[in-house]
C-alpha cells in the first residue's frame, strides 16, 4: 500500500470513528432527557373514608420537549378508596414562581395534584412534596377522593425521588473523545520523529 493510500485510509477511518462517536453522543443526549421519579406519601385521615390513603408509585418525565411531559405513570393512592393514576396522555407539569405542580389523571377522571417546592424538576434528585395549605384554603398536594364530591384529601407528608442516573453530558463526552484522538495523533507524530 502506498503512502498516499495509507493516509487516505487513516483519514477515512478517523471520519468513521468520529461519525460513530457523534451518533452515540446523540443517542446518549436523548437519554439524558428522560427521568423517572418515585413518589411516596400519606394523606390525611378522612372519617368518611374509614382509613388513611397512601401514595406510592413512579412516573417518567421527558424534558426534551418544549413543555415537560409525563410519558409514563404508575402511581396509586391506596387505602380505603384505591385509585390508580395511569393516564399520561392527560398529565401536565406546570412551573410557577417557585413550585412545580404535577397533575396526574386516572382513567376514571380523578386527578392527583403533587406540588414540588422547586422551580423545575430538571436536575432534581430528592425532596419533599408540598403539603401546605394555600391562601385559598386548598392544599398544595391533594386528590379529590372518589365519592367525596371533589373534596380534596390533603397530603400530610410525602417525598419525591429521582430513580434515573443521569448520563454524562454530551458535550463532555465529545470533548473527552476529541482529546483522546488528539493525544493519540500527537503520540504517533512524536514516535515517528524519534524513529
Amino acid at each position: 500500500m502506498s503512502k498516499g493510500s495509507r493516509t487516505n485510509f487513516r483519514v477515512a477511518a478517523l471520519l468513521v470513528a468520529l461519525t460513530t462517536l457523534a451518533s452515540d453522543l446523540a443517542t446518549q443526549a436523548r437519554g439524558d432527557q428522560f427521568t423517572t421519579f418515585s413518589a411516596t406519601g400519606v394523606f390525611e385521615n378522612i372519617p368518611t373514608l374509614s382509613g388513611t390513603p397512601t401514595l406510592s408509585g413512579t412516573f417518567t418525565v421527558d424534558f426534551g420537549v418544549s413543555a415537560d411531559t409525563v410519558t409514563a405513570v404508575a402511581l396509586t393512592v391506596g387505602g380505603p378508596a384505591p385509585t390508580t393514576f395511569n393516564n399520561p396522555a392527560s398529565d401536565l407539569i406546570l412551573s410557577t414562581a417557585g413550585d412545580t405542580q404535577i397533575q396526574l389523571w386516572s382513567t376514571d377522571t380523578y386527578f392527583l395534584l403533587l406540588d414540588v417546592p422547586v422551580p423545575s424538576l430538571v436536575g432534581f434528585t430528592t425532596g419533599p412534596l408540598g403539603s401546605v395549605t394555600t391562601a385559598s384554603d386548598e392544599p398544595s398536594s391533594y386528590f379529590p377522593y372518589p365519592g367525596g364530591e371533589g373534596t380534596p384529601v390533603k397530603l400530610c407528608f410525602g417525598e419525591l425521588t429521582s430513580l434515573s442516573t443521569p448520563e454524562p453530558a454530551s458535550a463532555s463526552l465529545l470533548v473527552s473523545g476529541l482529546f483522546t484522538f488528539g493525544g493519540f495523533a500527537v503520540y504517533r507524530a512524536r514516535r515517528r520523529r524519534a524513529a
